[in-house]
């Protein structure tokens, strides 16, 4: 979560790396992620309240303030770094710089190592015109935050979520990057299912995942999802591109943006945030997000045998490596590990 200037709130579950921030055309592996931007004095105080409460609890260091002469060392390479990011998002184009120069070589070295970074998001470009907000909503959002177990006050994001699965009639969507479900988010989706409510579940497979462990119960359980929750349908990306975006949406009415994961570590060990928002033109844009993700996945399906035992008519292993499999076989059989992914 990034906070700026008292009225701006980016959320999500954004990492500050590049594979971040790069177009799929420059790096095939980009990650494919979802924020919501805000702004609102109100939202970044909710925002800014939720960090505190999490970090003051933690041992904290002092800093001292740098003098004059060391805070201007200090910001000249970040100032060097953020003109030439600016230069190539608004597609500048620099004329070369001389070798060296002589008033401050070091300055000129590390200019054309930046360049030499920024060289290959070749599409990180036409950004000149670009404003956050070209139309102008207001939409209420609340702010839910959940502590870490280093600092183990209460949590909101679990129940409220719990609360919009029960209150759901209709549809319940979710992209996510983990789905290893716990005793409570599976009795709350199977109860959701025995309703009628349609659910529809993006996430990764192993061959799109960073975490071989968590993906290693998800290959282990999913059969016996789809077999218990009525309604429900899951989708696995069968791309390299990872999926680390974070997003619900229930009835079409109301979404969920944030860090939170459906699996174990989530719920019950990381810090997390997550933005409520009522609006039905913004849920519909994130399910139109998700359906985007769709479009590289493949639906799991099952059979269920008259003896009761669950057979893949289409999973994992359709579209993932010998290896792959066996490893996430290995795994999954550390039963000791489920508590943690």
């Amino acid at each position: 979560m990034i906070i700026a200037d008292g009225r701006w709130v980016v959320a999500g579950g954004r990492n500050l790396r590049a594979e971040w921030f790069s177009s799929p055309a420059d790096d095939p592996h980009s990650i494919r992620d979802a924020d919501v931007l805000l702004r609102g004095e109100k939202v970044a105080e909710s925002a800014t309240k939720a960090f505190e409460d999490e970090f003051s609890f933690l041992k904290n260091a002092n800093v001292k303030p740098l003098t004059p002469e060391q805070f201007t060392k200090a910001v000249r390479p970040l100032e060097r770094a953020r003109q030439a990011l600016f230069d190539r998002m608004t597609n500048v184009r620099k004329v070369p710089a001389p070798a060296v120069d002589a008033e401050d070589p070091l300055a000129t070295a590390e200019s054309r190592d930046v360049e030499s970074d920024l060289e290959q998001f070749e599409s990180m470009r036409h950004y000149a015109q670009f404003e956050p907000y070209p139309t102008t909503s207001r939409w209420p959002v609340v702010l839910l935050g959940k502590h870490s177990t280093a600092n183990p006050r209460a949590t909101t994001i679990t129940d409220a979520l719990m609360g919009l699965i029960d209150s759901s009639r209709e549809e319940i969507v979710i992209a996510n990057a983990y789905m290893v479900l716990t005793d409570r988010a599976k009795a709350a989706l199977k109860a959701a299912g025995q309703r009628g409510v349609k659910i529809r579940y993006v996430t990764n497979s192993p061959e799109s995942t960073g975490s071989l462990i968590t993906q290693a119960w998800f290959v282990k359980e999913w059969k016996s999802y789809l077999r218990d929750t009525p309604n429900l349908r899951i989708f696995a990306l069968a791309i390299k591109r990872k999926l680390h975006g974070k997003v619900f949406v229930f009835d079409r009415k109301v979404c969920v943006v944030g860090s939170y994961n459906m699996d174990p570590m989530s719920e019950q060990i990381n810090g997390e945030d997550v933005m409520v928002i009522r609006s039905a033109p913004f849920s519909a844009e994130c399910t139109s997000w998700i359906d985007d993700l769709n479009r590289d996945a493949v639906e799991y399906r099952i059979r269920v045998e008259p003896d009761g035992t669950v057979e893949q008519v289409v999973g994992p292993s359709d579209h993932c490596s010998f290896w792959i499999m066996a490893i996430m076989k290995i795994i999954g059989s550390l039963s000791f590990l489920r508590p943690v992914v």
